[in-house]
């Protein structure tokens, strides 16, 4: 059940990503057309969109997998995969406003075709009923960009609207100034995406460096380390930074009865154990204390010094 309502949130995303990019082509061509900056910067913000939600989705998936590498590594790979996205729009931001402000210094001396209006409200109706059906296909746990992304969605359409129709309003009654409406649509679109860059940024920030383990780590490595034979608890686990690699103390607990070359068999044991599963150790220094639980190791022990002699007897 699981599986299928990952695979159909899975297939939501990648839907709406493909649809995103579309929907993004599509504007970009009918705004080159038609001579429009807005509609060509709703294009980009589309684009970014996409962009981040793929990012998103990429994060989810790759913190929710079942791989045996600590999450806290995972979660840095993927917080320095979200900045490298992050910078990446704020360039086209950057480079989108600076174009923006250069049609403004130049002057407007017509507005845009026609037809970039309506296609304007057709692509915001299509990106909102795309995002819908997202929303309603897609686990929320691991589609977390699907609300703000569609609010992002909708400021950009409808300052691309306003900047468009309001240029076709000025051509209509004859007032060249409502012209630059279209260009200064284009500079706030690519705030907008600025904005983007810096949620995608504050959505995955680094973790911050400390020497405890998330809860779910400390269980995988403690699971993996009672599989090996010999161990009856593990009573102490920690773990410290080694540069990209991680060096983890653990304290198990054996039968008191063995002997030490046994028990060190035993922490070797686990040492390999866990180095082998967990591809981001550097290092398992593992610490071995007799067990004393009571029962049946404790009678067990009890029973057999009564037997031995001491020095008073």
């Amino acid at each position: 059940m699981a599986r299928q309502r990952r695979k159909k949130t899975d297939n939501a995303v990648w839907a709406a990503i493909a649809g995103s990019l579309l929907l993004s082509v599509f504007k970009g061509w009918v705004g080159y057309t038609a001579d429009a900056t807005s509609l060509m910067a709703d294009a980009v913000h589309t684009a970014s969109l996409a962009l981040a939600g793929l990012t998103i989705w990429v994060q989810a998936r790759v913190d929710a997998s079942p791989s045996p590498a600590p999450r806290k590594a995972r979660r840095k790979a993927m917080a320095a995969a979200s900045a490298i996205a992050a910078a990446l729009l704020l360039v086209v931001g950057v480079e989108l406003a600076v174009a923006s402000l250069r049609i403004v210094q130049g002057g407007v001396g017509h507005a845009p075709a026609w037809y970039a209006a309506p296609v304007l409200v057709l692509t915001l109706a299509a990106g909102v009923l795309l995002t819908a059906w997202r929303l309603r296909n897609a686990d929320g746990r691991r589609d977390t960009g699907s609300h703000w992304g569609l609010r992002s969605h909708l400021s950009s359409a409808l300052v691309a609207f306003v900047g468009t129709a309001g240029a076709l309003l000025g051509q209509w009654f004859q007032e060249p100034v409502f012209y630059y409406l279209d260009p200064l649509a284009g500079f706030l679109i690519s705030l907008l995406i600025a904005r983007l860059a810096y949620r995608l940024l504050t959505e995955f920030r680094s973790l911050p460096s400390d020497e405890a383990l998330d809860e779910e780590d400390r269980e995988d490595l403690i699971r993996a380390a009672q599989r090996v034979r010999g161990v009856i608890s593990v009573d102490d686990l920690s773990w410290r930074e080694n540069g990209p690699y991680f060096v983890v103390d653990i304290r198990i607990s054996v039968n008191p009865r063995i002997t030490v070359l046994e028990g060190h068999a035993i922490a070797k044991s686990v040492q390999h154990q866990l180095m082998k599963r967990f591809s981001h150790l550097s290092d398992v220094h593992v610490f071995v204390i007799p067990y004393d639980g009571g029962y049946p190791y404790k009678r067990e022990l009890e029973e057999d010094q009564e037997h031995q002699p001491t020095l008073l007897h």
